[in-house]
């Protein structure tokens, strides 16, 4: 699945301050994801946090992907948060993130789940592309840049 059809204007964040605390950054993109729908979102919230105390989802290159499934839920949801100033997020190479994109997926398609773990990995891999992500002034223009990457 494309990534821009995972997300839309009102699920991006620009602007995530680089001294917040990758609890509260994941707190509050769970709610952005959220937003509009009946899905609790505090069990969700528990389980990202978690995964992360375990293991970073840090992937490198500026980029961050926390990540979970449930099955209270029957569609994936996602939020995308960009900070300029870059937020310490014990990445595996040691950098700050600039790009956090969580993603909440229904146990009931697992495939769908990595599949998109890899589209994004593959997407932010290229330095043009994220650079154009983080440096973008508007929601619209950050999903414009994504989508000419896709092509």
């Amino acid at each position: 699945m494309k990534l821009s059809a995972l997300i839309d204007e009102s699920r991006v964040v620009l602007g995530l301050s680089g001294s917040a605390a990758k609890d509260d950054i994941i707190k509050h993109l769970t709610s952005v994801a959220l937003a509009g729908n009946s899905v609790p979102s505090q069990p969700l919230i528990d389980d990202l946090c978690k995964r992360e105390k375990l293991m970073s989802t840090g992937i490198g290159q500026g980029v961050a992907i926390p990540h979970t499934h449930t099955p209270a839920i029957a569609k994936p949801y996602s939020a995308l948060g960009i900070s300029t100033d870059g937020i310490a997020w014990d990445a595996v190479d040691g950098e700050p993130v600039h790009i956090v994109f969580l993603l909440i997926t229904p146990d009931s398609q697992p495939l769908l789940h990595v599949q998109t773990l890899g589209e994004m990995a593959a997407l932010f891999g290229s330095e043009d592309t994220r650079r154009e992500v983080i440096s973008s002034r508007s929601p619209k223009e950050l999903i414009d840049a994504i989508r000419r990457s896709e092509k």
